[in-house]
């Protein structure tokens, strides 16, 4: 039912997320060197290889939340596959700490900094709201993702509910491939119907 409900192009069933230990781009690297995750190939395949958008959002629909943690780890895969990532965590909230002003991408305003950088995958926090999701109603988004999508291959966004409902419905955002995250019990029918207003799901990954 749940699948009928998502009509995705493609599925896939995956183990239950576990957040612990997954904060970081490097930490999600350390965990797929000790413990790799077949299902996080997979998604590399469908999403990084040869992707038919330069934008991929990863969404969560079961009010929990395990976006960052699926996108993190398609973040620290992408060094294998010869690919440049450029990732923002839509829900990330202000209190994080920016490393480094992001100077290097030429024109670009101080509106975006780097959180963290390992092989071929940089996390980019907005510094001019009260979380990340704010970039999207900047003045500079266009100027901004025009310039980070001619430096990096592949742009990779993590949503929980309320951001993806954000994303679908906005206009600044065009050609993205979206893979949902849904659980049967923890996501509601209404948030799907809500979800396909703003166009197909890509991807559907279910416990």
């Amino acid at each position: 039912m749940l699948l009928r409900q998502l009509k995705p192009k493609s599925h896939y069933r995956i183990r239950p997320v576990h957040r612990d230990g997954i904060s970081t781009l490097k930490k999600a690297q350390e965990r797929l060197i000790k413990q790799p995750t077949p299902w996080i190939k997979y998604l590399c395949s469908e999403t990084i290889i040869n992707p038919d958008s330069s934008i991929i959002v990863v969404g969560d629909t079961t009010h929990i939340n395990n976006s960052s943690t699926i996108a993190r780890l398609i973040a620290a895969s992408a060094f294998e596959l010869g690919t440049s990532l450029a990732y923002f965590d839509l829900s990330k909230k202000r209190h994080f700490e920016v490393k480094k002003q992001n100077q290097e991408i030429s024109g670009l305003e101080d509106n975006i900094g780097i959180s963290e950088t390992i092989n071929g995958c940089t996390e980019y926090n907005y510094l001019g709201g009260n979380q990340n999701v704010d970039w999207l109603l900047s003045r500079s988004f266009e100027e901004t993702i025009n310039l980070l999508k001619n430096k990096y291959d592949v742009l990779l966004l993590s949503a929980s509910l309320d951001e993806l409902k954000f994303v679908c419905a906005s206009k600044k955002l065009e050609k993205v491939k979206l893979v949902i995250h849904a659980e049967k019990g923890k996501t509601k029918y209404c948030d799907i119907y809500e979800l396909l207003k703003g166009g197909n799901i890509e991807i559907a990954l279910t416990i």
